[in-house]
This record gives structure tokens, C-alpha cells and sequence, in this order.
């Protein structure tokens, strides 16, 4: 299970690919936005829910993987390991 700390390191690690590349991929309020959505058919997810940080990591790593691939990049290779 991830905790915050893992989403902020991802988080930091996007930030320094994003800033590279000039390209945004990181974003924690959509990140947010996109667990609220899609919690439990639209319910509400709040931070000290058991799958908060893990629902946050991955719509993070979704988000970044998906948006290196509108440019051609591959967000894998460029963070050193299998995120997305």
C-alpha cells in the first residue's frame, strides 16, 4: 500500500521530468479529481481512507504516462522503472 511519502517522491521525480521537458505531466490537484471521480462510483475518497495514496500514485503515474505518450516519450524509461 502506497503512503503519502511514495506519492510525493513520484511526484517530485515527475516534476524534475516535466521540468526537463518543458511539459506538464504532474498535477496533484487533477490527480485528486480523478480519485474523487471515480471512488466507488462517484462517491468521496478523504486522505485517511486505506486506498487514498495508492488511488493518488496511480492516477499520477496514468496521467504522466499518458501525456509523455502525446510527445513520443516513454515515462518508464525516463524514471528508471515500470510506472505505467
Amino acid at each position: 500500500m502506497k503512503t503519502k511519502q511514495d506519492y510525493m517522491t513520484l511526484v517530485e521525480e515527475l516534476k524534475t521530468i516535466e521540468n526537463k521537458y518543458s511539459f506538464y505531466i504532474v498535477d496533484r490537484n487533477i490527480d485528486h479529481e480523478n480519485v474523487d471521480a471515480t471512488w466507488k462510483c462517484g462517491g468521496t475518497i478523504y486522505p485517511n481512507d486505506p486506498d487514498y495514496w495508492d488511488s493518488m500514485y496511480m492516477s499520477a503515474c496514468m496521467s504522466a504516462g499518458m501525456r509523455m505518450e502525446d510527445i513520443g516519450e516513454n515515462i518508464n524509461e525516463l524514471i528508471g522503472r515500470t510506472i505505467y
